[in-house]
């Protein structure tokens, strides 16, 4: 495996840099859905899967060395699981984005999974197709959901927003822009949804950012989530 510096360019959807090749690493225990996986995603020109595991056990002392760009988990892991593991792969893998893989479609163990720091949650019978689409989305700083999946959170969402209050530290404009991105919506869909231009939502973001000492879409949105919750 390669320990070559990872060429960058950067997408026009994101600030945050794209590698010229995504590495992907795969945690799935199972062996023969981990090896087709990965086989299609070597099949891609723009992605790599530099390392697979099955286990907890094996991630910790090797998933640093891999350096992956993008992190496909899957929560039925043996033993410990992966909804234990995820809150750990910001410090195990740093700049990695984690898309949760699943077969399960828990409304719990999605909005758990959302608030521990995944970047996107797909479900297995989606498809590689959709898998790899996921991949991408993350790699650019964005969030993935599977169609059945966004829905599940929007409902959640609107039943919650009927009794939560605004984040009391950002602009009522800020709060709405953060209302549609926590729906699904990209940036460029909530900027138009919110009446103003794509340029005047960076810059809200920016200052979500600020206010709310975050770095990312994916730590703004889980702030927003959390403060629903109560």
């Amino acid at each position: 495996m390669s320990l070559e510096p990872t060429p960058v360019a950067v997408t026009a959807a994101s600030d945050k840099p794209v590698p010229a090749r995504i590495r992907v690493a795969l945690i799935e225990d199972s062996t023969d859905y981990a090896a087709g996986l990965a086989a299609f995603l070597n099949s891609q020109p723009d992605l790599e899967v530099c390392g697979i595991f099955r286990t907890a056990d094996d991630v910790r002392p090797s998933i640093t060395a891999a350096r992956p760009n993008v992190i496909l988990l899957d929560i039925g892991l043996p033993g410990e699981s992966g909804l234990s593991l995820l809150p750990q792969l910001p410090e195990l893998a740093p700049g990695s984005e984690t898309l949760v893989l699943t077969t399960f479609e828990d409304p719990g163990t999605i909005a758990v999974a959302v608030e521990h720091g995944a970047s996107g949650f797909v479900l297995k019978r989606g498809g590689l197709v959709e898998i790899v689409a996921a991949v991408r989305k993350v790699a650019a700083g964005g969030v993935a959901l599977s169609d059945s999946v966004a829905r599940e959170l929007l409902q959640q969402f609107r039943k919650r927003r009927q009794t939560a209050s605004l984040l009391p530290n950002l602009s009522p404009q800020e709060n709405r822009l953060l209302m549609l991105l926590s729906e699904g919506q990209s940036l460029k869909q909530a900027a138009a949804a919110a009446g103003i231009t794509y340029e005047t939502s960076r810059r809200y973001m920016v200052s979500i950012y600020r206010k709310l000492r975050v770095n990312s879409m994916t730590q703004a949105l889980t702030y927003y989530l959390r403060s629903l919750r109560g």
